[in-house]
C-alpha cells in the first residue's frame, strides 16, 4: 500500500480492549465475539470498497477497572493481548493499519527523555499507576501473528511532540520495515503554527 494508492480512509477504532476482549463489565451482547464480529464485518464493508482502515487503540484500563477515559499510555495487562488478536484477524488485508496508541501523553505537553523511554519500552515510568505497555512490546505482539501491515506509533503530547521519536521508536525492530510516525496537529497544540512544524 502506497500514499499514492489510498485515496479514502476511515478510522475504526477497537476503542477499549475491553471491548475487544469481552472483560471487565462489558455485556456479552455487546463485548468479545459480538463486539469483534460486528468490527470484523465493518472493517470487510470499508477495505472491500478501496477504503483504507484505520485501527487505532484509545480507552484502556488495566486489571478489572472499567476503561471510561484515556490514560496516558495502554496498560500491559489487555494492550498487547488486544493488538495480537486485532493483528491476526487482519494480517491479510494490507488496507488495514495498526495505530498502537491513540495520542500517547506521559509527562502531559513537556515529555523527558525518561518519557520517551517509558513509551517505548514500558520501563522506568513514573507518575502511572499502572504497568504501561511500551511500543517496542505492541509493534512485537503484531509482528508475532505474521501480520505485514503498516504499524504507527503516535508522538509524546497527544501525538503533537515528534521531536525525539526517532531516537525512541521501535521502528528499527520491524521486521517488515513497515512502521511510522503519526502526528496530530490542533489549534490547541503546543505546536500549531508553521515555525513550530519546520522546527
Amino acid at each position: 500500500m502506497s500514499a499514492a494508492t489510498v485515496r479514502r480512509h476511515a478510522v475504526v477504532s477497537p476503542s477499549l480492549p475491553t471491548g475487544w476482549l469481552g472483560i471487565n463489565g462489558v455485556p456479552s451482547d455487546s463485548g468479545g465475539t459480538a463486539y469483534q464480529d460486528a468490527y470484523k464485518k465493518t472493517v470487510g464493508l470499508l477495505t472491500t470498497n478501496g477504503i483504507a482502515v484505520l485501527a487505532d487503540l484509545h480507552w484502556t484500563a488495566a486489571g478489572s477497572t472499567k476503561a471510561t477515559g484515556q490514560q496516558p499510555l495502554p496498560d500491559r495487562d489487555h494492550a498487547p493481548k488486544m493488538w495480537s488478536q486485532v493483528a491476526a484477524a487482519f494480517k491479510s488485508n494490507p488496507l488495514v493499519m495498526f495505530e498502537l496508541f491513540n495520542e500517547p501523553f506521559p509527562g502531559h505537553g513537556n515529555a523527558k527523555s525518561k518519557d520517551w523511554r517509558c513509551w517505548s519500552d514500558g520501563t522506568q515510568c513514573s507518575g502511572l499507576k499502572f504497568q504501561p505497555a511500551g511500543q517496542a512490546e505492541l509493534l512485537h505482539a503484531v509482528r508475532a501473528t505474521g501480520a505485514t501491515n503498516v504499524v504507527l506509533m503516535g508522538g509524546m503530547a497527544w501525538s503533537n511532540d515528534l521531536s525525539h521519536w526517532l531516537d525512541y521508536a521501535p521502528y528499527g525492530q520491524d521486521p517488515v520495515r513497515q512502521s511510522a510516525a503519526v502526528w496530530h496537529s490542533y489549534a490547541n497544540n503546543a505546536c500549531n503554527r508553521q515555525s513550530c512544524w519546520v522546527r
